[in-house]
Formats: structure tokens, sequence, C-alpha cells
């Protein structure tokens, strides 16, 4: 019996499973060890997508699209609760991530709850795209599920989602710690050159003292030993032409298939422009 359960949260716009998400799941079930309980809040998945998920997955379930990822937690944990203490790990993963480029069997971390990254805006937490939780933890976490309703508003779920059940946890008694620390990747970028391609940047996030590592300082956080890229930092590097600098970082830094990530997201934008077209056609209509 594999050692570890993941609940894997997805939605994609079109109902596709996109490749990026197969290669994410191929490696979560080989590298550590894990049952996958697949839940997507697209409207329906087609054949041939159902089928290689079952080949992959122990389940494939959808939902309507409410609550975003932490209902498709919430779901996950409260239907498989009494399987928990089956498993040395549960894992809460959302597809926002192309990756890994590392093996996640690798990754230690001592801690009782944890993730790749934390956040400390407004109080620590760890970030939701990756968290791992251990036995002691499983009562607390379905307990806290178990009382949770998921808002509809996107920072009401970060706020009663993502960061209070880091808060709920902690107030256990349990530890919770992440692979990088954010405070010392923080040094790094305020120490480097000013021939740092990047530097610019810091203008995005001057005035806050707790920037998102994962997000603001994505670079940084690979070479520091993160196994993963938001898509929507490749989004923003591959169709800003300010940032072309950034993709081609992208492409020589990463152990990944960069045709993945351009083939995914050639779909966003053409989805993109077919829905902007949609919506001047409909504002051209209204005279």
């Amino acid at each position: 019996m594999p050692k570890s359960l993941c609940i894997f949260a997805s939605y994609d716009h079109q109902n596709i499973v996109d490749e990026y998400v197969y290669f994410y799941l191929q490696k979560i079930r080989k590298q550590l060890d894990a049952n996958i309980i697949f839940i997507s809040t697209a409207q329906h998945i087609n054949k041939n997508d159902a089928k290689r998920l079952n080949q992959t997955c122990l389940a494939v379930i959808t939902r309507p699209n409410e609550g975003y990822d932490f209902a498709s937690y919430q779901q996950g944990i409260l239907q498989y609760k009494e399987q928990l203490n089956n498993y040395d790990n549960v894992y809460l993963v959302n597809d926002s991530c192309y990756g890994p480029f590392a093996d996640l069997s690798k990754i230690t971390v001592k801690a009782d709850m944890w993730g790749i990254t934390h956040n400390t805006n407004p109080s620590y937490h760890i970030q939701a795209y990756f968290m791992c939780f251990t036995p002691p933890t499983y009562s607390s976490l379905i307990e806290f599920f178990s009382n949770y309703t998921a808002p509809d508003n996107y920072q009401d779920v970060i706020n009663q989602g993502e960061i209070a059940l880091s808060t709920y946890i902690q107030n256990q008694g349990f530890k919770l710690d992440s692979l990088l620390n954010s405070a010392e990747i923080i040094e790094q970028y305020n120490n480097s050159t000013k021939s740092d391609v990047f530097k610019k940047r810091a203008k995005n996030w001057a005035a806050n003292t707790n920037p998102d590592i994962s997000y603001d300082l994505w670079d940084y956080a690979i070479k520091n030993g993160s196994p993963f890229l938001k898509v929507k930092v490749a989004r923003r590097a591959r169709f800003r032409r300010s940032n072309a600098d950034q993709f081609k970082w992208i492409k020589s830094n990463i152990n990944y298939d960069i045709d993945i990530i351009k083939r995914h997201l050639k779909r966003l934008r053409l989805r993109y422009k077919k829905s902007l077209w949609r919506k001047l056609l409909a504002m051209g209509t209204r005279h």
C-alpha cells in the first residue's frame, strides 16, 4: 500500500487536464509513493482525460466550481478521513505550479506540518499550493475542515483557509516549517548586485516588507531549492516584452521540458484573446 495520500485540487476553464498536470501527478505518485485523489472543479472531464487520470489516481472527483482549492481540500479530507491513519503523510496540493524540477522524495523538513514556502503576511502560514501533514496532525486537520465554511471570495479563502489552517494547527501545539527560509532569500535579494537582471522588480513590492518569495522572488526560490515555478510567474514572463529576460532565465535554469510550459501558456493566451474578442463584440452590440 502507498505510504502517502495526496488530495490534488485542479481547475481548468476549458475542461482540459493539461500535460503539466499529468507530469506533476506522475511524479507525486512515484516520488511520494502516494495514492492521489484528483478533485476537479471543471464542468466536466472528457473520456480521454478520465481514462488517463484513472491510470494514475486512486479516485477522480468533480464538484461545483465554488470555494476555490480549499473547498476541494475540504472534500478530500472529509471524504477520506477514515483512511488518513493508513498513511505516513497527507499532502494537499494544487495545479498552480509547473514542476517538480527535483525529486520530491529527497525533500526533508522536520515539522508536523510543512510546505515549500511560507508567508508572514499578515501572520506566519504555509502557502497552500503544497502542504504536507504528519499523523499527529490528522485529527486537527479533520476538525478544521469539519468546521470550515468555504467562502467564494479569493482573499477570504486565503484568510479563512490558508492562514487559518496554519494558525489552527500551530495553536494545537504542532510545529510548522517550510523548505525555504523567506528571510534568508529576501536578504540574498537585498544583497544582490545591480547587475541582477530582475532588480527592477523591487518596485512592485518596495512598500511590502513580506514579499511572496514564490512569486516576487521566484528565481531566488528556485536557486535555493524550490522544485516549483508558479504558472502565473511564467505567464507574466512569457507575455510581457519587458520580462523577456525572465523567460530566458526559466529556460536556462530549470530541469524541466520547457515545451510543456510553452504549450500550456499558448493555450491560456488563445483563451484570453477569445474571451477579450467576445467582450468587444458584446460591447459592439450594445450600440
